[in-house]
């Protein structure tokens, strides 16, 4: 559960299902088992406008890939989010009167947002031809009201030079400065950040994520936070989530969690990194590989490579046990010396 105005991180190597996760909450892909909700809605329920209102009014979405729409500005690129759909945007409360999509999605009536015409997303092949009336949220009728909200979110992010820029114009860090930039368009109260200070100096980092502690404060704007970086973390999140093979093994406050993480494989995380264990020792490494998730074991995953392993973990999964203080973890032998990290 993320609730309004948290900043939680989930971190863990590459391939244990972070991007999978994030992929489900934002209903890219959707859950074999379990539910996801997200505003009070079951994503796998939702129609596919209904999940493209969700998208694009509620869940902002930092990628790792470059996504930017090379034939446009960096400021049209930017603004593009926000004349998709005609309900009311949080910094344009004066806007005229959502039609029957935006409605429909309001009140979850999928079957009304499926068969409702929308203006707003005319089939690609036919031309828009009433050009003399254009609906209240495109970048003609509201261009001013947009562009200052881009040009103000440029300046906050460190790009203010750079909005009548091309894509192919733009450096790997300020092609991600302009990502964040259009994933806060739209004032969402979700916002998925799947290592989004990937390729930035660490003083454009530290403002970056200065910037979305103060939204996240001010907004009340929820943050999911994907990352490798245990500083990030130790700075910014209020909890933290371990993932191993597509689980989450541990959850806590960040701050106890790196402190007197209760997991193996979350101490062994955290003792991995320079800085993580006491000072003066070696850096630790995790023996063995990842099981293959395409047939996991019935056992505990992480089994075959935690010294601490008995046959009670070969032969069944732990349940996430409470450690106090809403630190949960999914060990049979919980760990409870401290980690004595210093990230």
């Amino acid at each position: 559960t993320v609730d309004a105005g948290e900043f939680i991180a989930i971190v863990g190597r590459s391939g244990n299902g972070k991007s999978t996760l994030i992929n489900m909450v934002a209903g890219l892909i959707r859950p074999t088992s379990g539910t996801v909700s997200v505003a009070g809605r079951n994503v796998a329920d939702l129609g596919d406008k209904a999940l493209s209102v969700l998208r694009n009014r509620t869940i902002g979405f930092v990628t790792q890939s470059q996504t930017l729409l090379g034939n446009l500005t960096v400021l049209d690129n930017v603004i593009l989010p926000a004349t998709m759909f005609p309900e009311p945007l949080p910094f344009a409360q004066n806007a005229e009167a959502t039609d029957a999509v935006a409605q429909a999605a309001a009140t979850n009536d999928e079957a009304a947002a499926d068969s409702a015409v929308d203006p707003f997303m005319p089939d690609v092949i036919a031309p828009i031809t009433d050009q003399e009336n254009p609906p209240s949220n495109t970048a003609a009728s509201r261009s001013d009201l947009f562009a200052t909200r881009a040009r103000t979110l440029f300046t906050q992010l460190g790009v203010a030079d750079l909005a009548d820029s091309y894509p192919r114009e733009l450096s790997g860090g300020e092609m991600r400065r302009v990502s964040i930039a259009r994933a806060l368009m739209n004032q969402p109260s979700l916002l998925i950040a799947d290592e989004p200070t990937t390729a930035l100096d660490v003083t454009i980092q530290a403002q970056i994520l200065e910037l979305l502690q103060q939204l996240s404060q001010d907004m009340g704007m929820s943050i999911l936070l994907i990352t490798h970086n245990f500083g990030v973390v130790a700075e910014t999140c209020q909890r933290t989530s371990v993932m191993y093979a597509g689980k989450v093994v541990e959850t806590g406050e960040t701050r106890e969690l790196l402190r007197s993480a209760r997991h193996p494989y979350s101490r062994a995380l955290i003792r991995s990194i320079p800085g993580g264990g006491a000072r003066g020792s070696r850096l630790e490494t995790i023996p063995g590989s990842p099981p293959a998730l395409f047939e996991p074991p019935a056992s505990c995953m992480f089994a075959p490579r935690c010294p601490y392993a008995d046959e009670t973990c070969r032969t069944g999964y732990p349940a996430m046990a409470d450690c106090g203080d809403g630190h949960l973890a999914a060990c049979f032998k919980p760990l409870t010396e401290e980690v004595s990290a210093h990230v």
